[in-house]
């Protein structure tokens, strides 16, 4: 029997930056994530059936989101939120994220661990491209910072 493996995140928040040009100031921005520490439950996160939150596993507040992976090649492990963004600017992404038993498995992608993946979306919803990833927690850790940054949107972000 194959254990599962579990990891849980905590904390997740989104700077934007104003491209700057001919030396211009850079302006950081902050970007409003619904529900960042998952203090109000699923809202605004896409949970699939093998995720929950987890009032008892917290890095700060009272909850984490919980994914639990027993068939990689059956179960998804990405757990999303939608967040408007502008295409000409620049972004910088990060979460906390505790790893147990996450091991490399084959399934329907490669298995890159627990961590971010940062991808973009179209007005239409439709996915344009990869943007940036932080993965590569594979073991058991305790909680671990993770972050992209300088990920430019594309335009028709």
């Amino acid at each position: 029997m194959m254990k599962a493996m579990r990891f849980s995140v905590a904390g997740l928040a989104a700077v934007v930056a104003a491209v700057a040009f001919g030396g211009a100031e850079v302006v950081e921005i902050p970007v409003e994530i619904s529900n960042p520490g998952f203090e109000e439950g699923k809202a605004g996160w896409s949970f699939q059936p093998n995720m929950s939150v987890d009032g008892t596993v917290a890095r700060s507040g009272r909850a984490s989101a919980h994914v639990v992976v027993r068939d990689f090649a059956k179960e998804t492990t990405v757990l999303t939120q939608l967040v408007p963004v502008d295409g000409s600017a620049q972004y910088a992404v990060s979460a906390w994220v505790k790893a147990a038993d996450v091991k490399f498995a084959k399934g329907r992608t490669k298995s890159v661990g627990a961590g971010l993946i940062v991808e973009w979306y179209g007005k239409d919803r439709k996915w344009l491209d990869g943007g940036q990833f932080d993965c590569d927690r594979f073991g058991t850790a305790d909680w671990q910072q993770v972050r992209c940054a300088k990920i430019p949107a594309p335009a028709d972000a």
